[in-house]
């Protein structure tokens, strides 16, 4: 029956957190330079684990071309002389992976790191000939979380949460760099079970004693940067 409810807690808490996301969508259109068709949905999403994902839809189709890269910009186009990338404000994902169809490109630990409104174009292009081939102009940003998933988030090495799976009285945040921070622990259901404002000590503990067991969110906020954790109590 423990295991059970366990399981429950897990799935209920994995949902959410997939839930809590931020999207913003680009649809494909010609571009500027040639005659390449290109047509089909890019969608920006970020998640509250982390995770940054650029998707194209199953309607994505463009013309097949050597070297196609994608790319996100500030610029309405971008341009590879020699097959270097010169465009400023612009970072490169990847290689295109099909003309046609549905993927997607992981973006969780490009560098430098993207936010979600850094960059208003999502292109195609030809890196090799120096050749444009479309893209995108992404729309607002629109999602559960929005509030909370489009600020940067904590690196990981100067906030460490310990242990995730509490099996005692207390979990621990360990602050790296003398950092100065607001630490928040949410139920599922988002109430407010215990707040520190400005720690800055380098251990700080978090008490589970008079907690029941479940599934609850820890989010550790400094410098406009946030790190949200799922912490799970099982005694």
């Amino acid at each position: 029956m423990k295991n059970l409810l366990l399981f429950m807690f897990v799935l209920i808490g994995t949902f959410q957190l997939t839930e809590a996301q931020c999207t913003r969508v680009a649809p494909f259109a010609v571009g500027p330079i040639g005659d390449y068709s290109i047509s089909g949905n890019a969608t920006l999403t970020f998640l509250a684990d982390g995770t940054k994902t650029l998707s194209f839809d199953s309607n994505f189709s463009t013309t097949s071309g050597p070297d196609l890269h994608v790319y996100l910009s500030e610029s309405t186009i971008v341009s590879t002389p020699g097959g270097v990338l010169i465009t400023p404000n612009t970072i490169e994902v990847g290689v295109l992976k099909s003309a046609t169809g549905s993927q997607s490109y992981d973006l969780t630990n490009l560098s430098p790191v993207v936010g979600l409104n850094d960059y208003s174009y999502v292109h195609v292009h030809c890196k090799m000939y120096d050749h444009y081939w479309g893209g995108a102009t992404f729309t607002a940003e629109s999602g559960v979380d929005c509030g909370n998933l489009s600020v940067d988030l904590i690196e990981e090495d100067l906030v460490l949460i310990y242990p995730t799976l509490v099996t005692q009285n207390s979990f621990y945040i360990e602050l790296k760099s003398n950092l100065k921070a607001n630490i928040f622990l949410y139920s599922l259901v988002g109430e407010l079970i215990e707040r520190k404002i400005g720690v800055s000590d380098e251990i700080n503990s978090i008490e589970t004693r008079n907690l029941p067991n479940g599934i609850y969110i820890l989010q550790v906020q400094f410098d406009g940067k946030v790190r949200t954790q799922k912490i799970i109590i099982e005694r």
